[in-house]
């Protein structure tokens, strides 16, 4: 049931994080699952929704001391219902450079 206004709710949240940062190489990881949801306004209340999660990995290679490179895996998947599927993957990389 699709209304117009504000839709608000709250959602539990379970997860594991790891960050590692050595001199060279630097990583951080993460898995979230919301197994459970619920309504704080009426425009969302008649949804079934599926458990969302969200998954990921950050590595960072540092090649000087000014100048770094990463790369970013990512997948997300929120308001699934046993008729929508709202998956979402990331892949990104990238260049750092640090001024000071």
């Amino acid at each position: 049931v699709i209304n117009e206004g504000w839709q608000w709710e709250g959602s539990v949240a379970i997860g594991l994080d790891y960050y590692y940062y050595g001199d060279k190489f630097w990583f951080h990881t993460w898995a979230t699952a919301y197994p459970y949801h619920y309504a704080l306004t009426d425009y969302i209340k008649d949804m079934d929704r599926e458990m969302d999660h969200d998954i990921g990995i950050i590595l960072g290679w540092k090649l000087t001391k000014h100048i770094g490179l990463f790369t970013e895996g990512r997948h997300l998947s929120y308001f699934n219902t046993k008729d929508i599927t709202n998956a979402h993957y990331e892949i990104k990389t990238g260049l750092n450079f640090v001024i000071f």
